[in-house]
């Protein structure tokens, strides 16, 4: 699937499967596959999807790579959907910041 979008033209792609892996491809050949962490108690799923395109919104243009691009929106889509709020009422740049450290620790 991300082929034939890639095809079109387009020069990125991110496919998302709710709680299944998602699939980030480039026009360059490059791909990534993540699995989101498995929710230990889900609340709500409003806002799932939105937040999980903040989070990459907010990787993206704050430069991080595209490993952690996509972490922070897996983190973002992670602690909304076990939040009542839509919209995470806690959420701030430095608890954003740590939140994905947490979630996603690279062992060197």
């Amino acid at each position: 699937m991300a082929k034939l979008w890639l095809e079109t033209g387009l020069k990125q792609v991110l496919i998302t499967r709710g709680a299944e892996s998602m699939l980030y491809a480039n026009h360059d050949g490059q791909r990534h596959f993540m699995t989101p962490k498995f929710i230990p108690q889900m609340i709500d799923t409003t806002g799932a999807g939105d937040s999980l395109s903040a989070g990459v919104l907010f990787g993206w243009l704050n430069y991080f790579d595209i490993q952690e691009t996509l972490e922070f929106g897996l983190t973002n889509s992670y602690y909304t959907i076990q939040s009542q709020d839509t919209v995470r009422k806690n959420l701030s740049r430095y608890s954003f910041l740590q939140e994905r450290r947490e979630l996603f620790t690279h062992k060197s």
